[in-house]
């Protein structure tokens, strides 16, 4: 059986949120945009779900940060 430790799904959380994120910003529509933007918001709110009360100080600013649009 796999087991998956906090370090991994943080890690693996925020490679998929800035792949959504720039694909949100390689987006040439607004839908587009929104859609991969809200898609990297979910990945945060999962890993939000997951990692409470495990979280590493700064974490939860930072990786709600990575949702941003620049």
């Amino acid at each position: 059986m796999k087991t998956w430790g906090y370090q991994t799904i943080k890690e693996k959380a925020e490679r998929q949120i800035q792949s959504f994120m720039d694909m949100s910003r390689a987006s040439t529509d607004e839908h587009g945009k929104r859609l991969y933007a809200g898609w990297a918001y979910g990945v945060f709110l999962g890993w939000k779900d997951l990692t409470t009360g495990w979280m590493e100080d700064g974490d939860l600013d930072r990786l709600e940060q990575l949702t941003k649009s620049e």
